[in-house]
């Protein structure tokens, strides 16, 4: 497991979470290559901001995932309304 954070002026509430969960940690922009030696069975992404491109969506043996409060492509964006 390993977490990507988004860049430092839009990080909320995550000061540390990498060290509480042991896990490595990058931060946005990164690349597949950065975490390619993990092996992820699964991508989860959970309001994250960008889009992750094929190179990113072939890393995974099983899936990716990506949780988002509003309906899409209707609420897209970072505030929808819901």
């Amino acid at each position: 497991m390993g977490l990507v954070l988004h860049q430092s002026e839009r990080q909320r509430d995550v000061d540390g979470l990498g060290e509480e969960l042991d896990v490595p940690t990058w931060t946005w922009p990164c690349t597949p290559a950065d975490v390619r030696h993990l092996q992820p069975d699964c991508l989860l992404s959970v309001l994250f901001a960008h889009r992750f491109d094929e190179a990113w969506l072939a890393l995974p043996a099983w899936r990716a995932l990506n949780l988002h409060p509003g309906l899409l492509p209707y609420n897209a964006g970072a505030n929808p309304n819901v």
